[in-house]
């Protein structure tokens, strides 16, 4: 629904959507929206936020998108039937002044949002269930963060972090811990005893080989607890081992054109988010042979169907691909109709075959890729683009389904 006609019915509206642009249209008629649910403003640039905001006390929801807020007034706990605020990378200075005692405030979601802390104390936001501080520049978390009363989900994934607090072993309603992208070393073995945690990811960390050992003997102890495991510092990639790539997918890729000679010198190392990943022989003679493009015909979907892509190496994406996922990802191919990247990783146990990632660019904040399988049995059904397909009695050009990574 446009704007215009959202005015012309805003009795029938629950999410309003407003470019800061149209702000001074919509103000004057805030409280015609009797049915909103959330309010969504994108790209604000104001140097004090709109307390008219704050005179609706039945909204459930605010979301700030972009742009850039020099103060909040007091008054946002006058909102008695707020339950969640979003807040996506805006700058702001600090959060509204009276937010932790807002007794209805249940989700405080900031994503990119610089700020110098994160304070809470007793008393202070007494529903809050899921906290999400992602990527905040948060070094510290406050060690009351572990006594909030109702704390479900709490994710501080992206932030310089080096411990968290040892009071989260008392939150005995939290369910999933997200550190993913810290600069953890250990956590506290105490978290295991939570009676209702089920998820710890902590990918994008790295321990210490005994911490490491010591995590990996309490995931196996408990094993209703899914655990995201940090890097090993004492298992990095061995340049110098000598497992070669596969056979077959040497023979596959000599089929597919993407032969390897002189001028394609294997990759020994790459830089992703300025850290060096030094590159096992057979990931290094695998990337030299995709350097040059070549149009293939391959699955890109993890179910059979078939689609043109193209099989190439493009250092360029390496940073985003860590710093979004936490794990050393490398582009081999992409295509050029579903916006879909083929992926290996550097860390892969099995260099000679490693696994493949489907990866949607529209789901970078999934923090996940989709396992589409071994480089092997994908290359074993690719061919040459212009080639037809060979006669199996089935359908090989089905529609495309798209997959979700996950």
């Amino acid at each position: 629904m446009s704007l215009e006609k959202e005015l012309n019915a805003p009795e029938e509206v629950t999410w309003l959507d407003i470019p800061w642009k149209e702000w001074e249209t919509v103000r004057p008629r805030l409280k015609e929206f009797t049915k909103l649910e959330m309010l969504s403003i994108r790209h604000a640039s104001v140097d004090r936020f709109p307390a008219s905001i704050y005179e609706l006390s039945d909204l459930p929801h605010l979301f700030l998108d972009g742009g850039r807020i020099g103060q909040f007034p007091i008054g946002i706990a006058q909102m008695k039937g707020l339950g969640g605020l979003t807040l996506f990378k805006i700058a702001i200075p600090g959060l509204p002044p009276d937010l932790e005692k807002l007794p209805t405030i249940r989700t405080v979601d900031l994503d990119g949002i610089a700020l110098p802390a994160f304070p809470v104390e007793k008393g202070h936001y007494p529903a809050l269930s899921a906290l999400k501080l992602k990527s905040c520049g948060l070094s510290a978390l406050p060690e009351q963060l572990g006594r909030l009363p109702h704390l479900r989900i709490l994710d501080v994934s992206g932030n310089p972090l080096t411990q968290l607090p040892s009071s989260l072993a008392t939150a005995k309603n939290l369910e999933f811990l997200y550190a993913e992208g810290c600069r953890l070393e250990r956590i506290p073995s105490e978290l295991f005893s939570l009676p209702k945690l089920v998820r710890i990811d902590l990918a994008g960390n790295t321990f210490p080989k005994a911490e490491y050992d010591a995590l990996e003997r309490l995931a196996k102890r408990h094993p209703k607890i899914k655990v995201g495991m940090p890097r090993n510092s004492a298992k990095k990639p061995a340049p110098g081992s000598a497992t070669p790539l596969a056979k077959s997918i040497r023979k596959d890729l000599d089929r597919l054109a993407a032969t390897f000679d002189e001028s394609d010198r294997p990759i020994w190392q790459v830089e992703i988010a300025e850290k060096p990943w030094p590159v096992h022989p057979a990931l290094g003679e695998l990337l030299g042979r995709v350097r040059k493009q070549r149009k293939i015909v391959a699955a890109v979907n993890g179910e059979g169907d078939l689609g043109p892509l193209w099989l190439t190496h493009h250092t360029s994406t390496l940073a985003e691909y860590e710093c979004i996922h936490h794990h050393p990802y490398v582009q081999i191919a992409d295509t050029d109709e579903y916006h879909d990247f083929v992926l290996i990783r550097l860390d892969d146990e099995n260099p000679g075959d490693p696994m493949l990632y489907l990866l949607n660019p529209d789901d970078f904040r999934e923090h996940e890729a989709y396992k589409l399988g071994r480089l092997s049995a994908w290359l074993k059904k690719a061919r040459p683009a212009g080639r037809p397909a060979p006669r199996t009695g089935t359908r090989s050009g089905s529609r495309r389904v798209r997959r979700k990574a996950r």
